[in-house]
């Protein structure tokens, strides 16, 4: 199981999670505190799955200190999140 939100994608590019109302047009998930890369591993599968021709939403890695709204203990130093 892994951590996640949906997150509105900003016009700079940022993300940001909502405190109310909708959500938004992405998912972002969290690394786990338990299991090493797993944003990292999921964003390889799914880069497996287009070159193997399965049609996947437009994904990427970003810093998790990147995202605006995030509860503080979500931060970790240098920590990425799948998007």
């Amino acid at each position: 199981m892994q951590l996640k939100f949906s997150a509105v994608m900003e016009a700079s590019g940022g993300l940001t999670i909502p405190v109310g109302g909708s959500g938004g047009s992405w998912i972002v998930k969290l690394p786990s505190a338990r299991y090493k890369a797993v944003p990292e591993n999921e964003l390889a599968m799914l880069e497996l799955a287009r070159r193997s021709g399965i049609s996947v939403p437009e994904n990427k890695l970003v810093d998790v200190a990147s995202i605006r709204g995030l509860p503080e203990q979500a931060h970790t130093a240098e920590s990425k999140a799948l998007a």
